[in-house]
């Protein structure tokens, strides 16, 4: 499953670019800025193994809230439907992400839901949007 996370993000992250461009107020020359990046993983887990799941998710939620570039870690579940897990995640930027994708933890988590998975994770990584100026 690991694998499959990895692949997932990667290929969103190829998307998104390392990092974005913002142009200046008054015509300052475009600066080169960090932008946080938000990931949001849906995990659809076999019936029967919720449990397992949460319990395989908590040591990697425990270490990803202590990295340096993760400034939010959280574990959510959906109220209806499908009930699908949901990895709510904020890094400080791309090297973030990255830096998290190799860490033991994560690949630790990977290899024990593999199995408690029903499907490949839809992932979906993302920017934030200036809105005010």
């Amino acid at each position: 499953m690991s694998e499959l996370w990895a692949s997932s993000i990667a290929a969103e992250r190829a998307a998104v670019g390392l990092a974005g461009r913002h142009q200046g107020v008054h015509d300052v020359p475009q600066l080169e800025i960090i932008m946080s990046v938000k990931v949001v993983a849906f995990v659809t887990v076999k019936q029967g193994q919720e449990e397992a799941f949460v319990a395989a998710a908590q040591p990697c939620i425990a270490a990803s809230r202590a990295e340096t570039g993760v400034l939010r870690y959280d574990l959510w579940q959906e109220v209806d439907g499908d009930r699908r897990f949901v990895f709510d995640e904020l890094y400080f930027d791309h090297g973030a992400v990255q830096a998290h994708m190799a860490s033991d933890h994560f690949k630790a988590f990977g290899l024990a839901a593999r199995d408690l998975a029903a499907t490949r994770p839809s992932i979906t990584v993302a920017e934030a949007i200036e809105v005010a100026s």
